[in-house]
């Protein structure tokens, strides 16, 4: 009887064994935002955008600030193997909480192949949760941990999964994610700009995540101090030409960090920035409220796109002015016009040009203007650049008035009217020459060059930066109400392309060769005086 118990024993024991399966394990490397991209795809751009926010940087410049799910893609052969045939990888096998099994190897062509001294994971029939890490990972016991300092590099892959009784061999798919998140910064503005900056922790954010493998859930500590930079270094975010979205852009390298991290928690520090004729140091951004309050995803991709705007000032129908960006509270009419040079507390000492163009598209002929040339004229275009006179020339001096002059005074109604009521504001007039020219420096950034007999702005005129003010954009010739040499009127020049690096402008008259020839017939913007 003892004998038979113990074949019977032994017979069992050999049929456990024979049930047991040996796996097989595949690796597939999964890119960062893997996961978005079905939903992107099918909801379209606007599914891109996480938040927004605008921050005030003062000195009359803001940032609108935009959190976006990155589309980029690292480029992989393809097997999808590259990254993942270096180093160790460990597998782990869990059935309910409890570790029945442990395995190290490493890859190639995306297939495991075991280098510990079991060669494989023999499990009896039933379901399992898997975990696979490579090297960047640090196991202690069920813990699976990872430092900032590998977020970009820790890949886990976790599946669960039903090992039948048969047949034999049994595949077990891994997905690799990366365990940390990227993040990187796009800086664009209207015009050429310098600076360096660095994304900080702006409190304390986790310097390691978690796994535990018996619960699948992730902790993370606080252990990165606020104030520290999240790579050595500052970046230099310089753009010196034109993007394809109309702006000048420059795009950092990525920065990693933990999931659970939030965006919140960070912000991005300018140690110096130049733009807008405006030279700024130590700014920092901080998203408040709705920018960056989503905490990050494991594998998530994120670009945060920094547009630097100038915060133009604005005339109101009631002749009061309001910054660009700030809500005028009611009663106050709309926007007529945008500041050129302040009020200094002299009447119609301020001076402001027109959102619009008159009739916008309309062009007028030099036959358009009047034919008498009784106002005072310029013999060099650099001495027509100081003539700011054109409410007097346009009100007082002209004998007749053409269609050109006519749309200046806007008596073709294509300009909102100031109020009755705004007696601080002035008719619309035709701008003189050096009107024109403090319009080009203060609100295209222009910077003035003394050139041979001629007025000229080179390689530095930016109107793109107004446009976005006025909401179209600007015509590339205007007449002024100057004249040079007693014979013909002087225009306005703003010549060049949206692929061009810069814009040009400068005064010519019909009589003077230069880089620019003046066209037969230009446009008109109107001025008014506040």
């Amino acid at each position: 009887m003892f004998i038979a118990c113990s074949s019977d024993d032994n017979l069992d024991n050999t049929r456990r064994e024979e049930s047991k399966q040996q796996l097989t394990f595949t690796l597939t490397d999964e890119d960062f935002n893997a996961d978005e991209e079905v939903s992107v795809t099918r909801a379209g751009k606007q599914s891109l955008e996480v938040s927004k926010d605008t921050i005030d940087l003062g000195n009359e410049v803001f940032a609108e600030t935009t959190l976006e799910r990155d589309t980029a893609r690292d480029t992989k052969p393809a097997t999808r193997a590259a990254g993942m045939s270096n180093g160790t990888y460990t597998i782990l096998a869990y059935q309910s909480g409890v570790l029945k099994g442990t395995l190290k190897g490493t890859v190639t062509s995306n297939v495991f192949t075991a280098t510990s001294a079991n060669q494989s994971l023999n499990l009896d029939p039933g379901t399992y949760t898997f975990y696979c890490c490579n090297d960047k990972v640090n196991i202690s016991g069920n813990n699976l941990t990872v430092n900032r300092a590998d977020a970009g590099t820790a890949r886990i892959g976790v599946t669960t999964k039903t090992i039948p009784a048969t047949p034999a061999k049994q595949k077990v798919d891994f997905v690799m994610k990366h365990v940390g998140t990227r993040v990187r910064i796009k800086v664009s503005g209207y015009m050429p700009f310098y600076s360096t900056a660095d994304l900080k922790a702006k409190n304390n954010i986790p310097g390691s995540t978690t796994l535990n493998a018996t619960t699948g859930s992730y902790t993370t500590d606080n252990s990165v101090a606020a104030n520290t930079s999240l790579s050595a270094g500052s970046h230099f975010y310089n753009a010196f030409s034109k993007g394809s979205g109309n702006t000048f852009d420059a795009l950092g390298d990525y920065y990693y960090i933990l999931p659970g991290t939030s965006l919140l928690d960070l912000m991005v520090n300018f140690s110096s920035l130049e733009i807008y004729k405006k030279v700024m140091s130590n700014i920092s951004l901080n998203g408040s409220g709705s920018l960056l309050s989503a905490s990050t995803t494991q594998n998530g991709s994120y670009t945060l796109r920094i547009t630097l705007k100038y915060r133009y000032k604005l005339l109101y129908q009631d002749g009061t002015v309001w910054k660009y960006g700030d809500v005028a509270s009611s009663g106050h009419g709309n926007p007529i016009a945008v500041v050129i040079n302040d009020n200094d507390g002299t009447p119609h000492s301020g001076t402001a040009m027109a959102l619009e163009d008159s009739q916008y598209g309309t062009t007028y002929p030099e036959s358009d203007m009047p034919s008498s040339y009784s106002i005072t004229s310029f013999n060099s275009l650099e001495d027509a650049g100081q003539d700011k006179n054109g409410y007097s020339k346009t009100w007082n001096q002209f004998p007749s008035y053409r269609p050109a002059v006519n749309a200046a005074r806007a008596e073709d109604g294509s300009h909102i009217q100031p109020f009755a009521s705004a007696t601080n504001v002035s008719k619309w007039y035709l701008p003189a020459a050096g009107e024109w020219a403090d319009a080009c420096e203060k609100l295209f950034f222009g910077s003035h060059t003394t050139s041979a007999g001629s007025f000229e702005w080179g390689t530095s005129c930016y109107p793109d930066a107004i446009e976005t003010v006025t909401g179209g954009p600007m015509s590339q010739w205007y007449w002024t109400a100057s004249t040079f040499q007693y014979s013909s009127w002087i225009g306005f020049g703003i010549n060049g392309s949206n692929g061009s690096p810069a814009f040009y402008a400068h005064m010519e008259s019909s009589m003077t060769l230069g880089s620019m020839t003046m066209p037969t017939a230009l446009s008109v913007r109107s001025f008014i005086h506040f």
